[in-house]
């Protein structure tokens, strides 16, 4: 019963935020208001559709004191995110401003 309760748990968490994807191709395919596949960091900031990110990227204001840029050297981080799911809109933003504030490199 427990491993029933968790798969069900699971696979609505897994599905919860999951668009009907028609195509990825591997570049991305702007279809009004979502993007998919890889999405840059500019585009966010930048389009109507996205108003969210520049509001939570602003309001969110870390203690940069406490984190040390030195702990992060040998990190990897690979952001996978929705633009229609609530929780991307928060951390997301967040995530990448602490990039900014520490410069640390991003990749594609």
């Amino acid at each position: 019963m427990k491993k029933s309760a968790k798969f069900i748990s699971l696979f609505f968490l897994f599905t919860g935020c999951a668009p009907n994807f028609e195509s990825l191709e591997g570049e991305y395919v702007f279809n009004d208001p979502y993007y998919y596949g890889i999405i840059d960091q500019d585009v966010l900031k930048n389009h109507q559709n996205y108003k969210w990110f520049d509001k939570q990227y602003n309001q969110y204001n870390p203690n940069i004191e406490k984190l040390s840029k030195t702990n992060l050297e040998d990190i990897d981080i690979a952001i996978f995110m929705g633009t229609w799911c609530h929780d991307s809109k928060r951390e997301v933003p967040r995530v990448i401003k602490l990039f900014n504030l520490l410069a640390l490199e991003m990749k594609e």
